[in-house]
């Protein structure tokens, strides 16, 4: 077959006007002006007239869960006020509620072009009742924070279920909820396992705060359900997850909003 339209864009090389792209069954073939290739290559054509012929987006960072949430909370004075406002929201929401707000995330996904998805759950036990209507890296989301001494359970526990799906990775939250041992069983886990880690960092001035100064809504909210601070003060959140952990191509990093090293 041969896709014909307005313009190719290959991403990789400049956009192609009047371009073309030849399939061979599940591969492409050839990408070029569109003469060029109804010269080499045969088929039928499929003509997508004015249209601009792109590969599929991929959204690397999604959290499917709460695609139901959507202008459910407000603006917040501070990310510790919004984390009080989702999980006040979470707490009336069932299984099935979870369920259709992935299934309306992936229609979503589909409606804008994207064709793979790296999505944080923190319902692993769902995903087998899940129909992936398109290609997705379920990511477990794990928490520690009120129980730090059960960080190898948490993992183990959400491991066991993520195994369901074709491809899966580990999601220690951020360095404010997820324990230092957490994160380093997380690491062994994908060594051994061949998957792929994802973590939530600088995302907010709260914790920037927390971790610079020692200070601020987030540190009192924190300090309130009884994490341990003692890493709060002087260091950034991105000098101090440098410092600590080994990054390697395992990693995808969330947000970088407070990137100040």
């Amino acid at each position: 077959m041969i896709i014909r339209a307005r313009t190719v864009v290959p991403v990789a090389s400049d956009p192609i006007e009047n371009g073309a792209v030849a399939v061979s069954g599940t591969q492409i073939s050839a990408i070029g002006q569109f003469d060029e290739i109804r010269r080499q290559h045969g088929g039928d054509v499929l003509d997508l007239g004015e249209m601009i012929l792109l590969p599929g987006l991929i959204n690397a960072h999604c959290h499917l869960d709460y695609t139901v949430l959507r202008g459910k909370i407000g603006r917040r004075d501070s990310f510790a006020d919004w984390i009080r406002a989702i999980n006040a929201e979470k707490a009336g929401l069932t299984d099935r509620d979870y369920i259709e707000s992935i299934q309306a995330g992936f229609a979503e996904a589909r409606r804008f072009g994207t064709t793979t998805i790296a999505n944080l759950t923190a319902l692993p036990q769902l995903i087998a009742s899940i129909e992936e209507s398109i290609r997705t890296w379920w990511f477990g989301e794990l928490i520690d924070v009120r129980s730090p001494e059960r960080a190898e359970q948490i993992i183990d526990d959400a491991v066991a279920r993520l195994k369901s799906a074709s491809h899966w990775g580990l999601a220690p939250h951020a360095p404010f909820t997820a324990s230092p041992q957490l994160y380093s069983r997380c690491e062994e886990i994908a060594r051994r396992e061949n998957v792929l880690l994802t973590t939530h960092l600088a995302e907010s001035r709260d914790e920037m705060e927390m971790f610079r100064d020692g200070a601020g809504a987030a540190f009192d909210f924190l300090k309130s359900i009884g994490r341990p601070m003692e890493d709060c003060g002087g260091e950034t959140p991105v000098a101090r997850f440098l410092r600590t952990r080994a990054i390697d191509h395992r990693w995808l990093i969330a947000h970088l909003n407070e990137i100040e090293a």
